[in-house]
């Protein structure tokens, strides 16, 4: 119900101009704990990766992502742009990801507040979920499957499956935010309701 009430009050902040507040899911301590193929020298054993995304639950749409793994940036501004004029850093190959809904690499930049939430992602800010991401890897030409799985008690996992390649997991943790707080109605105000639809009641019999 509350979710309902935050996504209606989102919707109408839309309806007047304005935009709903995104919020960053920082990935803390990652590490990767198997790897094959390729990856297993790319990305062996004990690499750590860091980063976050910006996701408006009210809307269930992910705008931005941007994670450190080895040589690599996955990123969503990379889309279209030399790695010089995205958000990382330069010594890491930039591998951009994709819009939801979009199979193959296209060089044209994204528009701003692209979703990048692929589908069957389902995230709740508070009880975690599973997000789903796909990148693309120009070094190698290859589309890389992303799973994060964000659980309530804020250990997450990662894998990425890159298909000749191979794949590689990891672990990672997340701060969830608290659940909404729901004051109950004292037991006064019941009374009184229940006093004037009582008397509401009388005068219809009168």
């Amino acid at each position: 119900m509350f979710k309902f009430i935050t996504k209606a009050t989102c919707l109408i902040t839309m309806a007047i101009g304005l935009t709903c507040q995104a919020e960053s899911i920082e990935l803390f301590n990652g590490s990767i704990t198997d790897a094959n193929g390729a990856l297993a020298s790319l990305t062996p054993v004990d690499t750590t990766f860091s980063g976050s995304f910006d996701y408006t639950e009210e809307t269930e749409v992910a705008t931005y992502a941007n994670v450190i793994l080895a040589g690599f940036c996955f990123n969503t501004t990379a889309n279209g742009a030399p790695p010089a004029t995205s958000d990382c850093p330069g010594d890491k190959s930039a591998v951009p990801f994709l819009a939801d809904g979009q199979n193959d690499y296209d060089p044209e930049p994204l528009a701003i507040g692209t979703n990048f939430l692929q589908v069957d992602s389902d995230i709740d800010l508070t009880y975690g979920g599973l997000v789903k991401l796909l990148a693309y890897s120009p070094s190698f030409n290859v589309n890389i499957l992303i799973d994060i799985e964000l659980f309530e008690n804020g250990n997450a996992t990662l894998t990425a499956d890159a298909g000749f390649l191979g794949s590689t997991s990891g672990v990672f943790t997340w701060t969830p935010k608290p659940p909404p707080v729901i004051v109950p109605v004292p037991a006064s105000i019941w009374l009184f309701i229940t006093a004037l639809a009582g008397l509401f009641s009388l005068r219809k019999m009168k």
